[in-house]
């Protein structure tokens, strides 16, 4: 998981496809500050980044699958 903690520090913005629960992304995106260090779905292997909304709001983080990351940029 070293490889992941490199990619996607925390505090650092994402920008990333939404996506339904379950199914395929929406077609929007949404941006959210990586909060900590990434973990890999022990079921698939998938990476998995917890970013929370940017700005301040106290919206519960969401995991984000890493095939979804658009960008990233410093904060």
């Amino acid at each position: 998981m070293d490889d992941l903690d490199d990619e996607y520090p925390v505090g650092w913005v994402l920008t990333y496809r939404r996506r339904r629960t379950p199914g395929p992304p929406v077609g929007s995106c949404a941006t959210g500050v990586v909060l900590g260090s990434p973990v890999r779905d022990p079921r698939t292997g998938a990476g998995r980044i917890p970013p929370a909304p940017p700005g301040g709001t106290r919206a519960p983080a969401v995991w984000v699958a890493e095939e979804d990351i658009i960008g990233i940029t410093p904060r």
